[in-house]
């Protein structure tokens, strides 16, 4: 009790030093918490999907230059599709921006176009009417949109009877046929609405233009490695039948570490270096 007596007096006689030895006290534990709190989101905890180790991207390999994760062409997520069985389902998605027009001020709008199987993929239903249906994949039937909560509560005032309205996106007609639950971030955090993606006859012809990413949920019991050699045998397949996908073969990756990628390297450092604080 003298000791502490003494540091406290100590501590009395030089306020300079007590402030900055409080201030370096507060910071070292606040850039503790914020960076492991960081960590916690992004490398501990799982996604927040169903079943979240079983979602899985497949992308196209090349082994002449050892080319890794590149996008896929429309016909060869066509054929993975019809040939594959270690997975529930694949769904492709494509980068579109969206002009949102009608009431209010014109409005870009961040968005996406998937596979009609997309959501059914990732565990999540709508809060206000349906998901997609197979049909609406098909070219011609996918004016349909779904929309983020946060959009629907902002620029539609929460209106429970959107469904079955028309909007106007790029300057077309779709019709809303429901809405999702809140804070649903998929692919990025500022997506705010999804319609399908449906390839026309000249994208399934076209095996140049790699433009799609592809998810994927495994079957249950299915492991990562079952899946790739299973995709390797495939790709093998389709090389001996169509010349256009001779040298290139499929790679399957986990969704968490594709999503965290190279973050996890750096987030590990930051979390060293700040306990050294």
């Amino acid at each position: 009790m003298n000791d502490l007596k003494f540091a406290f007096r100590q501590l009395l006689k030089n306020p300079g030093f007590t402030a900055v030895a409080v201030l370096t006290l507060a910071l070292g534990i606040g850039a503790n918490t914020a960076i492991f709190s960081f960590v916690n989101t992004i490398l501990l905890r799982p996604l927040p999907f169903m079943e979240p180790e079983r979602l899985v991207m497949v992308y196209t390999s090349y082994q002449a230059n050892d080319s890794h994760k590149n996008w896929v062409a429309a016909p060869t997520f066509n054929e993975w599709r019809k040939q594959s069985t270690a997975f529930e389902g694949l769904a492709a998605r494509s980068f579109d921006g969206f002009v949102l027009t009608g009431k209010g001020e014109a409005e870009n709008i961040p968005g996406s176009r998937f596979s009609a199987n997309i959501f059914r993929l990732l565990g999540i239903q709508p809060v206000l009417g349906r998901d997609f249906l197979p049909e609406e994949e098909s070219y011609g039937k996918d004016h349909v949109v779904l929309l983020s909560h946060e959009l629907w509560q902002r620029r539609f005032g929460g209106d429970t009877g959107i469904v079955g309205q028309s909007i106007t996106l790029n300057d077309e007609s779709y019709a809303v046929i429901g809405v999702m639950p809140p804070r649903t971030f998929f692919p990025e955090r500022n997506t705010q609405l999804w319609t399908p993606l449906a390839f026309s006859p000249e994208q399934l012809r076209d095996h140049g233009s790699h433009n799609y990413l592809v998810y994927g949920r495994l079957k249950p019991g299915t492991s990562l490695a079952q899946a790739n050699t299973e995709m390797g045998v495939i790709a093998q397949r389709m090389a001996q039948t169509d010349e256009h996908y001779q040298g290139s073969g499929a790679e399957v990756c986990s969704l968490q570490e594709i999503m965290v990628g190279d973050s996890r390297t750096v987030l590990l450092v930051l979390l060293g270096s700040v306990g050294f604080v």
